[in-house]
């Protein structure tokens, strides 16, 4: 793939592709499976409407890293972000710190 369809993030030592031509994040974890955040663009829009950490690889922190990575796309894109994931949902109100967590706020549409 060219530059221009695939970006990579590095988060704790974990690499987060964003694959536009696929519209997901990913981040590979053996030969066999990968984690992923699945969203549609729609315009000045993100909607992030699905994650999937495979069994095995749960509860280690690693769709965080994904919706980070996704969350900071957005903001540097100046793109609106919907959050139709519950956990996307879920992980931007309970899990970050209020200072980041307004630093995403200010991009999310109902």
């Amino acid at each position: 793939m060219n530059s221009s369809t695939r970006r990579e993030f590095v988060i704790d030592d974990l690499k987060v592709h964003h694959d536009t031509t696929k519209s997901k994040f990913c981040i590979k974890l053996d030969d066999d499976n990968e984690a992923i955040l699945v969203y549609e663009k729609k315009k000045d829009m993100i909607d992030m409407y699905h994650t999937e950490v495979p069994m095995g690889y749960t509860g280690r922190g690693i769709a965080g890293i994904l919706a980070k990575a996704a969350f900071d796309h957005a903001v540097e894109n100046e793109m609106k972000m919907r959050l139709t994931c519950t956990y996307l949902h879920n992980y931007l109100h309970n899990c970050l710190k209020d200072e980041t967590k307004e630093k995403y706020l200010k991009y999310v549409v109902a």
